[in-house]
């Protein structure tokens, strides 16, 4: 299991990158070596896009890498910040079955399935 979380850093106009493993999220390493990512605002403003590029190694898959057709167990969530990054401000979880308590991502039964097409 391997958890991932996205980021923009304002202050030093980069995106950002934590990485932890297992259900107990350890082995927490910031900016590893290996990854890349870009951030972008949307010419109008009112949106941006996020893009990574995440070696299979980071993903303790480096041995075995998914092929096109598998099917990985994941789940996602999307946080969004007040302007100094202190307060979340809303959030988009991926609900496989709303009648399960918060916390989902902790509960891999709840989790949805990810089909790898390849690229």
């Amino acid at each position: 299991i391997a958890h991932l979380t996205f980021w923009y850093h304002r202050p030093s106009g980069r995106p950002r990158l934590q990485v932890s493993y297992g259900m107990d999220f350890h082995g927490e390493r910031v900016d590893p070596p290996g990854w890349s990512g870009a951030y972008r605002v949307h010419p109008n403003g009112l949106g941006y896009t996020m893009e990574y590029a995440i070696p299979w190694s980071l993903l303790n898959a480096g041995a075995r890498p998914p092929r096109a057709g598998d099917r990985l167990p994941s789940t996602w969530a999307v946080h969004w910040s007040d302007q100094e990054g202190r307060l979340s401000r809303g959030h988009l979880v991926e609900g496989v079955n709303p009648a399960e308590p918060p916390y989902r991502f902790l509960r891999g039964e709840t989790w949805g399935r990810a089909l790898f097409d390849g690229r």
